[in-house]
């Protein structure tokens, strides 16, 4: 009996990390199968990236354009590396990347926990933020976009916390003002002289480097770990310093250091590096103030729109509940929301204040360093950081559900320490029951979780069937707006090349949107495709008019696929993107259709689609272009040039640039151009003063000594 008791107990000490591990479980077979079959042109924008670096043997690929200001530095794209080189299964290698960066991501949090509270909370905060959280599965688990914020949020402060820590005993000045030095002489409690303390000091550096380093990496990405790391963590050392320590105490610089020379020194080389790469920029990253007024005047509603924020990250739901399975998760997520990010906190911050003041903190502060309490640090870092959110949330416009998940995850983290301390400290007997429900809650979400991944391999065959029609068809490249596009490129295991479109009544134009470039170069001898959902309908009674009648078309999967026999970029515009202007750039003697604008075939334009002819006495006009000051250097090619005469267009002011023939032959004839000024909307134009036609093929940008926008 006695033996039945002590392994029951054993069972209910252990069972948090098995209850925990149980719940990882179930989302990593839910990223290796439900997950298959929800990729999308977001989730496959690592993979894309990674191929990218690969071929071109750069980490920063000059043809790669970025958005919202962001460089992918230490994010997901790094984890398709391995997964890519051990299966051609693309689509199983991508969801095998988010199943990487989830378990880094859980160690790092182990990692955090023990340095922090010197505790194992994560066995709460993992399943509550990997399973609980409905609404963010899809950011968290399958496109794992926003899982590395997670990581560092729980990491970062900790590896801090830790390196100050240590910096109160190795080198630095104690709030007691004795040097570590002074201790080398007597020896410790354990028989080691002092001088043996060297490989602590060792390890101290060295951490510190690594620290240095890890903060430099994710400040060059861009603002938004400033917001999220940098800016709370030295708040909220700030704050934590003034409270307790000594005024001559001078060690706050150096910490301060470790934290503003990494960010600064990463933001000037992020500034370095974005001046020759293309970073889309969009109001998601610019910070504008809203109307103060306004705000102040909705106050109150944006506050109840920020609590619901934070419930919508949970994926809490008003409507009605259509099973029993639903309406049970959707109860946990009110109670554990309620529970965990605004309940706990609250008894978190008044048990804080309350050893302040009943058991002498401050002063065991002020004598043993002033960075005692990890869950002190950590609290008022949690604080901080949503007191940033909030004021973005509401002056800032910041309203997106998603950027309020680091604010939930902090308070998670808070929370799940706050719970393991009174669990431990055995306070209140109905925590035990308490552990029961969290239990049965894990199981249930587990269950619903489980159910999305019925039938999911019939799912993934129909997706690859509809990429593997086309293969089978010859085709090797492929268009489609954003979200048709990448998702195809992944499911057909990157053996169709596809390029996003952007779809403007009816003209097509690159959708330059976290894309290599090259996709959109024309390339000869190439099938192509051209995709479009019954949402995009509109354009395809101009299709004909424009590309002429397709090879083949058909329907299936709810899209429209019209098969060509050339390389659909040489008809689409897309203004030196590929290094040339072509026949579909020219806008001399086009034809115009009757129910839309101009966009038609050119006059004279050859089957080949290749070469546009200008007759006799005509001119041919180039779409218009930016050119920034600079030098350049163009090449026109074609046939038969003979007296031809090539001018600048739409330039009003001749002395912002000259223009002046380098060389001439039949086949070709180059030009420098030299930009003093901003030239906007220019062009350039042919004029054939023969009467025998010409023809042109290209215009070529040789040379460039600027940017060419």
């Amino acid at each position: 009996m006695t033996h039945m008791k002590n392994l029951l107990r054993s069972l209910w000490r252990y069972s948090p990390y098995g209850f925990a591990f149980f719940g990882l479980g179930v989302c990593i077979y839910s990223i290796l199968t439900y997950g298959q079959t929800v990729i999308h042109s977001d989730t496959a924008t690592a993979v894309l990236l990674w191929k990218s670096m690969k071929e071109q043997h750069q980490f920063f690929p000059m043809t790669w354009n970025y958005v919202n200001g962001d460089l992918w530095i230490l994010t997901l794209h790094l984890f398709c590396i391995l997964p890519m080189a051990i299966t051609k299964n693309v689509a199983l290698a991508r969801c095998m990347a988010s199943v990487c960066i989830v378990l880094v991501t859980v160690g790092g949090m182990m990692v955090g926990c023990r340095l922090l509270f010197k505790n194992h909370s994560w066995v709460i905060s993992v399943p509550v933020i990997f399973l609980f959280m409905f609404e963010q599965h899809g950011m968290i688990l399958y496109e794992a976009g926003y899982t590395a914020p997670i990581l560092w949020a729980a990491l970062c402060p900790a590896l801090f916390y830790w390196s100050v820590k240590c910096g109160e005993h190795v080198g630095l000045r104690t709030a007691t003002g004795v040097k570590c030095g002074e201790h080398a002489a007597p020896r410790t409690a354990t028989g080691v002289k002092g001088g043996e303390h060297a490989a602590p000091r060792t390890a101290t550096g060295v951490g510190r480097c690594l620290i240095f380093l890890l903060f430099f990496l994710l400040c060059l990405s861009g603002i938004r770990n400033i917001a999220e790391i940098i800016l709370p963590l030295f708040l909220a050392y700030g704050v934590t310093f003034l409270l307790s320590a000594k005024k001559k105490d001078l060690s706050w610089l150096w910490n301060s250091l470790l934290l503003l020379v990494p960010a600064g020194g990463g933001l000037v080389v992020y500034q370095w590096i974005i001046q020759t790469h293309t970073m889309v920029d969009t109001d998601r990253n610019h910070m504008v103030l809203a109307g103060v007024r306004e705000a102040l005047h909705s106050f109150g509603d944006l506050v109840a729109q920020y609590v619901w924020t934070l419930y919508a990250n949970f994926g809490y739901y008003l409507g009605p509940n259509t099973g029993v399975t639903q309406g049970l998760c959707n109860g946990i997520t009110l109670v554990a929301c309620t529970l965990l990010c605004f309940v706990i906190p609250i008894f978190q911050g008044w048990s804080i204040l309350r050893k302040y003041k009943t058991q002498g903190f401050l002063k065991k502060c002020k004598t043993q360093g002033f960075l005692v309490d990890g869950t002190v640090f950590y609290f008022l870092y949690a604080m901080i950081h949503n007191a940033m959110f909030f004021v973005l949330f509401v002056f800032f416009g910041k309203v997106e559900i998603r950027y309020m998940l680091s604010s939930v995850i902090v308070l998670v983290i808070v929370s799940a320490n706050f719970l393991v301390q009174v669990w431990r400290g055995g306070t209140f007997a109905w925590m035990k029951w308490g552990i029961l429900v969290f239990y049965m809650a894990i199981g249930i979400e587990a269950v619903d979780l489980c159910s999305y991944s019925v039938g999911w391999e019939e799912t993934l065959k129909e997706e690859r069937a509809f990429n593997q029609e086309l293969v089978d068809r010859g085709v090797t490249k492929a268009y489609a707006t954003y979200w048709n596009a990448y998702n195809n490129a992944v499911y057909s295991n990157l053996q169709i090349q596809y390029g996003a479109l952007s779809l403007w009544g009816n003209k097509l134009s690159p959708y330059l949107w976290l894309v290599d470039s090259r996709v959109y170069y024309p390339q000869e001898n190439q099938k192509s495709a051209l995709i479009l959902s019954v949402y995009e309908k509109g354009i395809h009674s101009f299709l004909d008019e424009q590309w002429g009648e397709p090879v083949e078309a058909y329907q299936r999967n709810g899209l429209y696929v019209y098969i060509y026999d050339h390389d659909l970029m040489y008809d689409i515009p897309n203004v030196f993107l590929d290094g040339y202007l072509g026949p579909c750039e020219m806008m001399g003697g086009r034809k115009e259709p009757e129910n839309g604008p101009e966009n038609g075939l050119e006059n004279g334009l050859g089957k080949d689609r290749r070469v546009t002819e200008i007759a006799g006495g005509e001119i041919l006009a180039s779409m218009t272009f930016t050119l920034e000051p600079g030098a350049y250097e163009f090449a026109f090619q074609g046939q038969d040039f003979g007296d031809c005469e090539f001018r600048m267009m739409n330039v009003s002011e001749e002395d912002s640039y000259e223009f002046v023939e380098v060389s001439r032959s039949e086949r070709e004839v180059r030009y420098h151009l030299t930009v003093r000024n901003v030239l906007i909307d220019c062009g350039f134009g042919v004029y054939n003063p023969g009467a025998e036609p010409v023809q042109l093929e290209k215009i070529r940008k040789v040379v460039e000594e600027s940017i060419l926008k």
